[in-house]
């Protein structure tokens, strides 16, 4: 499957043009390394979204089951909405974020672990499902390579505006004094004050990017689709705000939004989007990893 090729012809990924395997850029299009070193067509065997869903499928899945599996002790007890939910503990040890774990801890790669990990059996699979939805959506108007990165970006930037917002409020609670944010706490909710997680930051970026292609492309169809989902948030968030981390959702949709304009969809993928992309994936696998590696010192202290 990966068997790299050194000679003849290849399709270029963003034009769907004919070009020799070793040429510099795309004569049609003018992207650089069309034939991306001989790996076009393992790639394109990946499919659209360089199985960047399956990905995050598998690995939000895995993860739900570990943290399950790590210590059991809240199974249960959580309710309808926290049926089969990891204790704190072990939502801690595998990088859940917040204001506590960022700016206490410094364990500031949290921002990109805790987009991996889940509260309960409902949590990871509303997220599941939404991603089954944006996911190929996000990857036909971006590209498979421009998806993991606007991905990765929503979910850092969604986390620490969540982890900005639960520290403003925690002060202000512990201080006794008034908060802007207090009275918005009420429909936006805490955010990062405790412990915050889940891959639904991720997802709003990639509502935003799809928001930004809308008015990018001038497609009214998707501007309205983005809007449609934006509405159905805002709702659900206020009605579950004690649940939700909206100030998460907010910050992942501005973040989405912003890096969509820098990637520009309407210009085709280049090969230092997959090397961009392949860098996002490295580095979410490893902040899982440091995260395991910082919590044990502190395993159920």
């Amino acid at each position: 499957m990966f068997e790299r090729q050194k000679s003849g012809s290849v399709v270029c990924p963003s034009c769907g043009k004919l070009v020799g395997v070793n040429e510099k850029s795309c004569f049609s299009c003018g992207r650089s390394r069309p034939g991306m070193f001989g790996m076009t067509k393992a790639f394109r065997d990946l499919g659209l979204d360089l199985n960047f869903v399956d990905v995050i499928l598998w690995g939000c899945g895995l993860m739900f089951v570990i943290t399950l599996a790590v210590d059991p002790s809240n199974l249960f007890s959580g309710g309808f909405f926290g049926f089969l939910s990891p204790s704190r503990e072990s939502i801690r040890l595998f990088g859940a974020t917040g204001a506590f774990p960022v700016l206490a801890e410094k364990h500031w790669w949290t921002l990109l672990s805790a987009g991996w990990l889940h509260g309960s059996l409902l949590h990871v699979g509303f997220n599941i499902y939404a991603l089954r939805s944006l996911g190929p959506m996000t990857a036909e108007l971006y590209g498979g390579s421009r998806l993991v990165i606007l991905f990765t970006v929503a979910t850092v930037s969604g986390f620490a505006l969540s982890t900005a917002a639960g520290l403003l409020l925690t002060i202000s609670s512990q201080s006794g004094g008034s908060c802007l944010l207090s009275p918005i706490s009420v429909v936006m909710g805490r955010g990062g004050a405790g412990f915050t997680l889940g891959a639904s930051a991720g997802l709003c970026g990639l509502i935003g990017a799809i928001y930004y292609y809308g008015s990018r492309g001038g497609s009214s169809a998707m501007t309205q689709q983005a809007k449609s989902w934006i509405i159905s948030l805002a709702i659900i968030g206020i009605l579950a705000s004690g649940y939700i981390d909206n100030w998460a959702h907010l910050g992942g949709g501005l973040g989405g939004y912003l890096a969509a304009r820098v990637l520009d969809p309407l210009k085709p993928e280049r090969t230092d989007h997959l090397i961009g992309a392949l860098v996002c994936l490295l580095l979410s696998a490893l902040s899982i990893a440091v995260s395991i590696l910082a919590g044990l010192s502190t395993w159920q202290s």
